[in-house]
């Protein structure tokens, strides 16, 4: 969950808001949804294969996530 909840500065600085008050509840969900399963799955690889694939799972998500679906 904290790890989840550390992209809300990010997000709160991309669309100017001052508080994550602002935030739609949808998104809030959605952000601690998202990112609570990859953290899940990266928690797992970490203990089993250590930090870099944990790290890895990250990367690639961002690219799947920001990149490829950003792109439709």
């Amino acid at each position: 969950m904290t790890f989840a909840l550390g992209h809300l500065p990010a997000l709160m600085l991309l669309y100017n808001y001052a508080s994550p008050s602002e935030l739609s509840p949808i998104l809030l969900v959605e952000i601690i949804l998202l990112n609570g399963v990859i953290s899940m799955f990266a928690a797992h690889y970490l203990r089993k294969s250590g930090f870099l694939a944990a790290a890895g799972i990250h990367f690639w998500t961002d690219v799947i996530w920001h990149v490829i679906w950003g792109l439709f």
